[in-house]
């Protein structure tokens, strides 16, 4: 080969990449001010009732006390196009559940509207879907009674769609969500100790449309802010952190503080990362992970499967349950002629609610926290079973199993030697409701064999529905995996921001390597005679006859060996090895291939009015490369480029590389069945890439090689091969690879 030339511009390409990488990572910090130290957005919450009394935060009792717990959802999608879920069930959520639960505090993770234009691809901020979910939170019984001070929402990448900046006019999340503001910093202080609620903004400063925000970023002035929050808690002696984002902690890129601390040094103070976004990954997986230094539950969708998360908090102890509505269907199916605003005008549904079941203490050995966190939380004496139990009705019994043996011995409360008993309040009008339920157990000497044991409460109202909660415990204190499949317990534990980068590098060269480096070095060990591209078809030809002949042509590029070819040939050559050689031999197949992928490399990927709700050519013009985009005068890195390339490669292209080399390769005509299965084969391919067609304006994606220049190419290319194939070469499926 001596086009050395091609060398060069291959590795030149690579350094270039390499050079992009560094302007885009060093984008997450650009922001040069030192925001450490300010502690102004800390919101400060105050429930403590009495300051001279001294709580006994070192043995659980049967007291009311030391208790909080708190509800999360995410992923509501609140659209005036769907029928099928999202606003009814959160109606159903804020209207019968939430006042029966009454929770201190509802945080909503992101993903408040569904933000799909009427094709259901382009991504558009619609007023109708904002005002419906501000009009039901704050004329409901719930918000009336506990106020701003108890719902607290974030933005998701949907709420961010289509929005230049956070201030900009188009961003609704400001006008009619409940927070307002990009985060919220909640210092919670009680009569027994402090804690801390903060939000994690992940979604970009500049969003563009649907499909790219799938992935979050942090940068330094985001970063900076929350790590002042974690310092705060620090020095104030806090108890639990949680912090809450839209996006898992593994599809964040992350900047470092001013003061040069990394994500791994901040998050040894959380006990628990909330998050939404990824639903159950279309699988009905539940998400959580133990982490080096924390806990990671997320959580799934509002939307379709109706979940919501409750957390308690009993003498710091953390419990925690993801339940589904109890609504007659979920997905719940709306009237087809009702919007949003019908919905809104119709009475709470009218369904019974079986008891909600919470063991708050013994600890599930699935939430125990690491030993890594900070403050070290020291293990307590435990003198009695507790539940809170959520009814309608009255509570008419309670039943304790342990490891399937039962274990409380009066289970109707009527009787004053019930097992279980009242020790809050379970009237569901005053301000001090608390449904605890405690029963006196001598568990550490009964259990504590160093063995886990399983333990059930199930409760039954006045009108017979029953509930129940199962928690694993050991007196070891000793945390066990989450109680879900493999998959589902490491999910959230792959880092994408730099596992996604190397695969989609890694893809890249391999195609390198497939095209030229395997096909000449197979043909560098097996032959030494040179014999050029243009004796390629001619020699096939004739090799069915088993002649091997040799011709030259001055005008080719690249040279193939001439290989006495033996009459006995591997399958790996018949099959794999020849039909790459013959493709690499093939300048006009090989350099499109080659340079596309130099250019997937350095080239955007979009670039145009990718926002058009900006006012200004600024605000409205964004540049997509691999390593991050240029929108707004800013550069930032995050991963959706490289996301969007690795689906490329990985489906896309490898179909089409793989029949443009395969019908390089066979010479004959092919049968009517192959034809369609081509066909239909480009088909999928370009259906697959409507959504991005859709989603922006089609003259962008036409001014855009990676999107359609090449697949055009790739197209036009195969229907030239099977056109040539059938005019030139003889009928007969069974000649395609014969043995020659």
């Amino acid at each position: 080969m001596n086009k050395k030339w091609v060398l060069y511009t291959t590795i030149a390409a690579y350094v270039l990449s390499l050079f992009q990488f560094l302007i885009f990572r060093s984008g997450l910090n650009s922001k040069t001010k030192n925001n450490l130290g300010n502690y102004e957005d800390i919101i400060n919450i105050n429930d403590k009732k009495n300051y001279n009394k001294n709580y006994n935060n070192e043995v659980i009792d049967n007291k009311p006390t030391n208790i909080f717990y708190f509800i999360q959802i995410s992923d509501l999608h609140i659209s005036e196009l769907y029928k099928i879920g999202t606003f009814s069930h959160l109606k159903f959520l804020v209207e019968n559940l939430l006042p029966v639960i009454s929770p201190r505090f509802v945080f909503v993770t992101g993903d408040i509207v569904d933000s799909a234009a009427n094709n259901f691809v382009q991504s558009k901020q619609k007023e109708r879907e904002w005002k419906a979910y501000n009009t039901l939170v704050t004329q409901s019984e719930y918000f009336k009674k506990h106020n701003e001070s108890s719902w607290f929402d974030l933005r998701g990448n949907h709420d961010s769609f289509n929005t230049p900046d956070f201030d900009h006019e188009a961003n609704l999340y400001k006008n009619y969500s409940i927070t307002k503001k990009d985060s919220f910093h909640i210092s919670y202080v009680t009569d027994y100790g402090s804690y801390t609620f903060n939000s994690i903004d992940a979604t970009p400063r500049h969003g563009p449309s649907s499909p790219y925000n799938l992935f979050g970023t942090v940068d330094r002035e985001k970063i900076d802010r929350i790590a002042n929050i974690y310092d705060f808690a620090k020095s104030n002696n806090h108890k639990h952190i949680f912090s809450f984002s839209h996006y898992p902690s593994n599809t964040i890129n992350v900047a470092k503080t001013s003061d040069n601390r990394t994500w791994n040094d901040l998050s040894k103070q959380i006990s628990l990362y909330l998050s939404g976004h990824l639903h159950d990954l279309k699988y009905n997986l539940f998400l959580y992970s133990h982490h080096r230094n924390f806990i990671e539950l997320e959580l799934k969708d509002m939307k379709i499967h109706g979940t919501y998360r409750i957390i308690a908090v009993d003498h710091d102890v953390i419990s925690f349950a993801d339940n589904v509505l109890q609504m007659p269907n979920i997905p719940y199916v709306n009237p087809k002629d009702y919007g949003l605003e019908d919905l809104l005008k119709q009475p709470k549904f009218n369904m019974p609610i079986n008891p909600i079941v919470l063991i708050t203490n013994p600890q599930d050995t699935q939430i125990t926290l690491s030993d890594n966190h900070f403050p070290t939380i020291n293990p307590k004496k435990l003198t009695h079973v507790r539940t809170l139990i959520f009814s309608e009705s009255p509570i008419k019994s309670i039943s304790l199993y342990i490891d399937g043996e039962k274990v409380s011995t009066v289970d109707s409360l009527s009787n004053q030697n019930s097992s279980f008993k009242l020790i809050g309040n379970d009237n569901l009008k005053s301000d001090e409701y608390l449904p605890l339920y405690a029963m006196e157990w001598a568990g550490n000497e009964s259990y504590n064999d160093g063995k886990s044991h399983v333990m059930i409460v199930k409760a039954i109202d006045s009108n017979d529905l029953v509930g129940e909660n199962t928690i694993h415990f050991n007196f070891n204190h000793k945390q066990e995996n989450f109680r879900i499949d493999i998959f589902s317990r490491n999910a959230l534990r792959f880092y994408l921001p730099a596992l996604i980068p190397l695969t989609c590098a890694g893809l890249i060269i391999l195609y390198h390597i497939v095209l030229a480096v395997i096909p000449f070095m197979y043909v560098h060990n097996h032959s030494s005679t040179e014999v050029q591209y243009n004796s390629v078809e001619q020699y096939e030809m004739n090799s069915y006859n088993d002649n091997v002949s040799s011709i030259t042509s001055h005008d080719s590029d690249y040279s193939i060996d001439k290989v006495m070819m033996p009459k006995k040939k591997k399958f790996i050559y018949r099959f794999i090895i020849k039909p790459f050689i013959s493709f690499a031999s093939n300048p006009y197949l090989f350099y499109p291939y080659h340079f596309f992928y130099i250019y997937y490399l350095i080239g955007p990927q979009l670039f145009g009015n990718l926002m058009d709700k900006g006012k200004t050519f600024k605000e409205r013009f964004v540049i997509v490369f691999l390593h991050g985009v240029y929108a707004n005068g800013e550069r930032v890195n995050y991963s959706d480029a490289y996301f969007y390339i690795f689906k490329e490669l990985l489906v896309q292209q490898t179909i089409l590389f793989l029949i443009i080399v395969y019908l390089n390769h066979c010479k004959c005509r092919q049968c009517i069945i192959t034809i369609f299965v081509h066909l239909y084969l480009i088909y999928f391919c370009i259906k697959s890439h409507s959504r991005t067609f859709y989603s922006y304006n089609p003259l962008i994606l036409l001014l855009t090689p990676f999107y359609s220049w090449f697949m055009v190419w790739e197209i036009l290319t195969i229907l030239t091969l099977l056109t040539k194939n059938f005019l030139k070469y003889p009928s007969g499926c069974k000649k395609i690879f014969k043995q020659r």
